[in-house]
């Protein structure tokens, strides 16, 4: 976590007052305080908004969705009637009541998000205007297929389609008209084999009946999940499906990193950016050096300390010294930054992978042993694996580590499988450095450096791997506080991510840009309106219970707990770690919370065009490398 944690704050505070007596306090806090917000709120593209404007938002939202909903009877007859006029039918029978959902939250995110009047209206006539010719044209579209599908799954499909469209909408009108960073071009040097689309293909087709085969066989069973709030409303195998794709594509991924050998031996340097981690930096370099021990080749550590205020330089250089199998430099890059700290460090690097691991991460020691074996394909670009929580035994770290196997132990596993990872921990991930000098380092000035280095380094036809077997561990938040301000800066770099590479997405450079990057920005949003459904809910049963089928409340249930609960009890017990079990419950209502902070990230970010910061990338170039 890169932040400024209240031990080392304390520990940073006493060493200054002993070294001044006292003096200059407020302007070495002051100091503490920009290298802090420096990555938590880059100043081109985002904006610090109040704790208390997002409970406002959801009260609005309550009214104005109150109101619509009390105008949709007069409203819906009227609508159908269009329909069966357009559709040339006696009758068009639609489930309209999540249609005023949308509007509702379109309309009051309007004005709660930053930017000008005259931005806001023009984001206004954008969603309103697309929502309603993208359902308009669902609905005909739909309406003509009832006789192929008959009413009840033109119905559910309709539904589908409707809420698919409004949140591809959404995201794209906040890409298009949101104060972003500027595209950046990378051309392909390497060319993408075709079975990762053949892959992708047959683990739909398989998902897909594997999905019919359980509604057909397992339909007593199904109901009953969905009666407890453990599947959702849209029909079993609606719900089905994803989750059977990640899975049939993880266990492949698995077999095929269990299939790995020993590969080349490769020079290896560590870049450790540091900030005010006294009461962690020396545990770090341990951890390093007994990995470059058991890897039987000395390494070398290039830690850059990025205006730390305590004793983070000196106790680093201290530990350097002791080291068996470590070499290196603590270096100092004054400027605020963990990019710049990062880029810094690069220029001064030359070995042929560079490792990089956060300050407050210890390393197992058979962390080169396994990851450098990946870089033996000459295709292989860059390797993570499982950020677990070094404080484990807190209530937190229990959360986390059931958060950790369900994202990179199983999803990202799964995206593995068809060369789709989109994102690698920043926590710890191995790049060859060719690759890294090749795209011209880590994008400063915006959240997500992380993701955005090895996107681009997948763009360029490289492969990223997530082997779940390689294992760091690493500080988690130690308040709410913390907690909150991590999940803005992760939320918000999608859109910062997504920002910088639109061109993957309109160049369709593989699975990464066809499915990937398109499919984290649907799921940011979807994330963002969990809490907004809980309070549209509300506004439906206190107008008309029946209106929901709630089937006792499952239906609100299900919007809480829902699949993921089932699927990360899966995850855990294929991971054999049954001590998590017992923490399932809590990670339901934890993925209610970090929903809410998906929903604050929305309002940071601003409407209007920003500059593009300083450092452009280089760009790589189109087609294969150049022989020498």
């Amino acid at each position: 976590m890169w932040s400024i944690k209240p031990r080392a704050a304390a520990r940073a505070e006493r060493t200054r007052r002993a070294a001044r007596g006292g003096e200059g306090d407020e302007a070495a806090l002051l100091a503490d305080f920009e290298l802090y917000t420096a990555d938590s709120h880059p100043s081109h593209f985002s904006v610090k908004r109040p704790a208390w404007l997002t409970p406002a938002f959801l009260g609005v939202f309550a009214l104005v969705s109150t109101a619509l909903l009390a105008f949709l009877p007069d409203a819906a007859p009227r609508y159908r009637a269009l329909l069966a006029a357009l559709l040339g039918v006696p009758e068009a029978s639609f489930s309209l009541r999540l249609r005023p959902f949308f509007l509702a939250f379109f309309w009051t995110f309007v004005l709660f998000v930053a930017g000008s009047w005259g931005r806001r209206f023009k984001l206004l006539v954008t969603l309103t205007l697309g929502f309603g010719v993208a359902t308009l044209t669902l609905d005909l579209l739909f309406g003509a297929l009832r006789g192929a599908l008959g009413p009840p799954l033109t119905v559910v499909f309709a539904n589908v389609a409707v809420g698919f469209a409004a949140l591809v909408l959404f995201a794209w009108a906040l890409l298009r008209q949101g104060a972003l960073p500027q595209d950046v071009w990378v051309g392909a040097v390497r060319r993408r084999p075709r079975r990762f689309a053949l892959r992708f293909a047959s683990a739909a087709l398989l998902s897909g009946a594997l999905a019919a085969l359980s509604s057909r066989y397992l339909g007593t069973v199904l109901e009953g999940l969905r009666g407890v709030g453990l599947l959702g409303g849209l029909g079993p195998g609606v719900v089905l499906f994803f989750p059977l794709f990640v899975a049939t594509l993880a266990v492949t991924e698995f077999l095929s990193l269990r299939a790995k050998g020993e590969g080349a031996r490769f020079s290896v340097a560590f870049l450790v950016p540091a900030l005010n981690e006294a009461d962690n930096v020396a545990a770090c370099i341990r951890s390093l050096d007994r990995a470059a021990e058991r890897y039987g080749r000395v390494c070398t550590l290039y830690l850059v300390d990025n205006g730390s205020r305590d004793l983070t330089r000196a106790l680093a250089e201290a530990e350097l010294k002791r080291c068996r199998a470590l070499k290196g430099h603590v270096l100092v890059c004054r400027e605020p930054g963990k990019s710049k700290a990062l880029n810094a460090g690069l220029k001064h690097i030359e070995e042929d992978l560079v490792v990089r691991v956060d300050a407050d991460t210890q390393v197992a020691p058979t962390l080169l042993t396994q990851t450098v074996l990946h870089f033996a394909d000459p295709a292989v670009g860059a390797v993570s694996g499982l950020p677990l929580p070094l404080t484990g035994g807190t209530l937190l770290g229990k959360l986390r580590a059931a958060e950790v196997y369900l994202n990179q132990g199983f999803v990202r596993l799964g995206m593995g499988a068809i060369d789709g990872i989109l994102s690698m921990t920043g926590v710890f991930s191995a790049y060859r450095r060719s690759c890294l000098d090749r795209v011209g380092g880590f994008a400063e000035g915006i959240n997500g450096e992380d993701t955005d280095i090895v996107l681009r380094i997948g763009r360029l036809g490289y492969r990223l791997v997530n082997d779940p077997r390689i294992h760091v561990f690493s500080e988690v938040p130690g308040s709410l506080s913390a907690l909150r301000e991590q999940r803005l800066r992760w939320f918000r770099s999608t859109f910062h991510v997504a920002a910088r590479n639109r061109s993957a997405i309109r160049r369709r450079q593989g699975v990464r840009g066809v499915f990937s990057l398109p499919w984290a920005l649907v799921q940011t949003v979807r994330r963002s309106l969990m809490v907004p459904v809980l309070v549209y809910a509300g506004a439906v049963a206190l107008l008309e219970p029946s209106a929901l089928f709630l089937r006792g409340g499952a239906a609100v249930l299900a919007v809480i707990v829902g699949l993921p609960f089932l699927v990360s009890v899966g995850v855990l017990l294929a991971y054999r770690r049954f001590d998590l079990l017992p923490f399932t419950p809590l990670y339901a209502a934890f993925r209610l919370l970090r929903a809410y902070f998906s929903l604050e990230m929305l309002f940071t970010l601003p409407l209007g065009r920003a500059p593009e910061p300083p450092n452009p990338n280089v760009i790589a170039l189109e087609g294969p490398p150049r022989r020498r």
